[in-house]
């Protein structure tokens, strides 16, 4: 079917906005996982940091693609964009096991895997568990900490439902009520 009208063309056949790659499915545990996979050459795939999606690489894939890469960038479910819903459960193992299971469903044979902030554990505990063998790894913004962003949400939210509580039954906390 041709559309005329631009926009409705890239809605309907799912490419980027920004760069008119189109914007591929995989499907992990029942899920659709989106991504871009770019260019031509050796293939780097992009892990991005928490809350953001592929999209944060954009500058980084235009210089690289015409640069005899293929660049690969993963959407991770609930993370920004258009990336789908969080997961029901929200760990740092279900999207490490995401992240595993996305580059192994590529059949790479070699390939740089770069993470970027919250990617950059991810990359790091699926190389040290075994769970990918990238020929290199990039990584950006590092940090380590023994709590992930992932714990950090349930902590918030389990607080944030206790405060609701202590406020509905008036009980004074400090300057909270």
């Amino acid at each position: 079917m041709f559309v005329n009208s631009i926009n409705h063309y890239i809605i309907i056949r799912g490419c980027s906005k920004l760069t008119g790659w189109p914007v591929r499915r995989v499907v992990i545990d029942g899920m659709k996982i989106r991504y871009r996979d770019e260019g031509k050459g050796y293939p780097i795939v992009f892990v991005p940091p928490w809350s953001s999606s592929s999209l944060v690489f954009e500058e980084s894939a235009n210089l690289l693609k015409n640069d005899g890469v293929r660049v690969i960038r993963l959407d991770m479910p609930g993370w920004g964009g258009k990336s789908g819903p969080m997961l029901l459960e929200p760990t740092f193992d279900n999207y490490l096991e995401i992240l595993t299971k996305f580059v192994k469903s590529l059949k790479l044979k070699r390939y740089a895997l770069l993470g970027y902030s919250l990617g950059v554990p991810l990359a790091i505990h699926a190389i040290t568990k075994r769970k990918l063998n990238p020929d290199k790894l990039i990584l950006v913004s590092a940090f380590h900490s023994k709590r992930t962003p992932f714990e950090a949400h349930q902590e918030l939210a389990q607080r944030s439902e206790w405060f609701s509580r202590v406020k509905q039954l008036g009980i004074p906390w400090g300057n909270f009520t």
